[in-house]
């Protein structure tokens, strides 16, 4: 996931695993920019599996 103001990388992944996670308070630590979403202070441990969600 790249920052739609800079280009920067917020989050990236390899599939389901996060291998970088950039996000300052929801938005770009470079430019400030909110990103859209609802994120927690850090991100998940879920490793590379996918998780069932009830929408």
């Amino acid at each position: 996931t790249c920052c739609a103001r800079c280009g920067a990388v917020l989050i990236r992944r390899d599939w389901y695993d996060i291998l970088e996670w950039r996000l300052e308070h929801g938005a770009c630590p470079d430019c400030g920019t909110a990103l859209a979403g609802r994120f927690d202070a850090r991100p998940g441990k879920f490793g590379p599996r996918r998780l069932p969600i009830r929408i």
